[in-house]
């Protein structure tokens, strides 16, 4: 026992390190974005919508903030947090970046843990040492990788870092109950591990494949990848698909043909189902190419990627199916002899499978990497000690690498940190886009460069004249500029697109209240109400309004 102590002792003492290690680092390579604005879905989802802000710890306003009708009510757990940092600090960016930075360390934390737990395990068999060097080097690998910018410094995309925390926490207390001695260390284990997914799926959708990762994991490191075992356990086997659809059923509802069909991109005919299959295999080779090399320029806030129509529309679709395939059959091939490798290549394709499949999500954002880098991380980390037989080359060239990733993120979390920088940069990449045009063109109009932001907004209205959020602010900013016939006609185009924009009936009774024709902004204010009867702002000027009117009724009366 005496022995033991100081083993147990500087265990503890590497990992207290490596995790002191994560925080110094992970704060500084995000510490010049913490004060950067709210942008895109984070003004919508935080800065726009009531619920977030709580004033009372208590059920009436605690169950709205995680499941109201503003929210993503699938994502309780991580809507909730968005309310308790306004609880603590208002709209202050820095507290809300503070926290999305602090779950991002967590996160590389757990991979480093679950990584070591891994190493270790007989099937693998590496010395702890030796593990703890491995791992820790593929999670700070994946703590500084460039395109985690997206889910880290968009505040939003908390969702997805707290989703990939309690998923990597998750198989990592599974393996830890695995490998308990006495069974009531096991069910202690293994109920944390089950409340962690739970927490992971409370959060964001793409969780919902960690059952069939707990079942890949068992097998192929506690199984042996035995066939036996899976012939003698079709009920365990088939547990996680049951499981699936269980989670299919909650975030879905009864008719998830209807709530697939409703969603934005493919509602709006953005591309079809037939489309979206094809260019994600495309798609995907970018992942793998941002995989390796994310410089800061390959890196985009909204990517414009062309469709792929056929196989052969463009070619390099047919390519990409191909060399996905190939990789596949790798990972099958490496299976017994590289299985940690092989593993990783199946956690990689695995975890897009929801995002970068059939689902009629928006075509790519760099977001979705981020749980399958966890583990994508080690297809470069392995390699190198792998081939470079002196330990200390291997670790010279992970801290070269490490060390430009770090760079590089620093340089992008920059774009992040000047809000109309990151839409210039957005405009750049992707000029025929208009979703980035018009962002641009808010931001510029925000900051009163109005001349500028009506070019951007002409500009998405080229590319697609049906915006009609662009449209009511292209009305908002020629109102501003005094151009008030140009703006009511702005407003007229938005509600002939779509005759319930509120905006569109609320900019419209401000231009006609200016103008002193408060008969029809009094008409235009109770379109607003009608529609959107909590808006407060359209309310109180409805009661001025009246009451102004009142007032004048009783001057001019006799």
């Amino acid at each position: 026992m005496s022995e033991r102590r100081p083993m147990f002792r500087e265990n503890n003492s590497k990992t207290s390190l490596a995790l002191l290690l994560m925080i110094l680092i992970g704060g500084t390579l995000y510490s010049n974005a913490l004060d950067s604005a709210f942008v895109f879905d984070s003004r919508i989802r935080i800065l726009e919508n009531p619920q977030v802000r709580l004033t009372r710890l208590e059920s009436d306003q605690l169950i709205p903030a995680a499941f109201g009708v503003y929210q993503s009510k699938n994502r309780p757990l991580s809507n909730l947090t968005f309310a308790l940092n306004y609880y603590l600090d208002g709209y202050r960016p820095l507290g809300f970046r503070v926290v999305n930075v602090a779950f991002h360390v967590l996160a590389g934390f757990f991979l480093f843990l679950f990584l070591r737990e891994t190493l270790t395990l007989p099937t693998i068999g590496l010395d702890r040492t030796r593990a703890g060097t491995v791992s820790f080097w593929a999670a700070l690998l994946w703590l500084v990788h460039p395109v985690n910018t997206q889910s880290v410094t968009y505040v939003i995309q908390r969702h997805n870092a707290m989703a990939a925390l309690f998923f990597i926490a998750a198989l990592w207390l599974y393996g830890r109950g695995r490998k308990a001695r006495s069974r009531q260390s096991r069910i202690g284990w293994m109920t944390a591990a089950v409340l962690s997914g739970l927490s992971a799926m409370a959060c964001k959708q793409n969780a919902a494949s960690l059952p069939f990762f707990i079942l890949l994991y068992e097998w192929f490191f506690f199984q042996d990848l035995s066939w036996d075992w899976i012939r003698s356990n079709v009920k365990m086997v088939l547990l996680p698909v049951a499981l699936f659809a269980l989670a299919a059923v909650f975030y879905l509802g009864a008719d998830p043909g209807e709530r697939l069909s409703s969603m934005y991109d493919f509602s709006q005919g953005a591309f079809t189902l037939r489309q979206r299959a094809l260019t994600q295999l495309r798609v995907v080779v970018h992942y793998i190419g941002l995989l390796v090399f994310p410089h800061p320029s390959r890196l985009n806030f909204d990517h414009d990627f062309p469709l792929s129509t056929s196989l052969v529309e463009p070619v390099t679709t047919l390519f990409s199916g191909l060399l996905i395939l190939a990789v596949l059959a790798a990972a099958v091939l490496l299976a017994r002899r590289h299985r940690l490798l092989s593993f990783s290549i199946f956690w990689f394709f695995g975890n897009l499978a929801i995002e970068s499949s059939v689902v009629p999500l928006a075509v790519i954002f760099e977001h979705r990497t981020y749980l399958p880098f966890m583990a994508g991380c080690l297809v470069i980390v392995l390699p190198a000690f792998y081939w470079l037989r002196q330990h200390r080359a291997a670790i010279l060239m992970l801290a070269a690498l490490t060390t430009l990733f770090s760079v590089w993120t620093y340089q992008r979390n920059a774009m992040w940190a000047d809000e109309i920088r990151l839409y210039t940069d957005a405009v750049e990449k992707s000029p025929n886009k208009a979703r980035p045009n018009y962002g641009l063109g808010l931001t510029l109009a925000k900051n009163g460069r109005l001349d500028p932001a009506i070019l951007h907004f002409r500009k998405a209205l080229e590319i697609e004249p049906d915006l009609a959020p662009a449209r009511n602010a292209l009305g908002s900013a020629l109102a501003r500029k005094g151009h008030t016939a140009e703006a009511i006609a702005s407003f007229h185009e938005v509600l002939r697109v779509d005759p319930e924009y509120e905006g569109a009936y609320y900019n419209l009774a401000r231009v006609y209240r200016a103008m002193g024709r408060e008969q029809e902004a009094a008409e235009n204010f109770r379109r607003v109400l009608a529609i959107e009867p909590t808006m407060a702002e359209a309310m109180v000027n409805l009661v001025w309004l009246l009451s102004s009117a009142e007032d004048s009724s009783v001057r001019s009366g006799p």
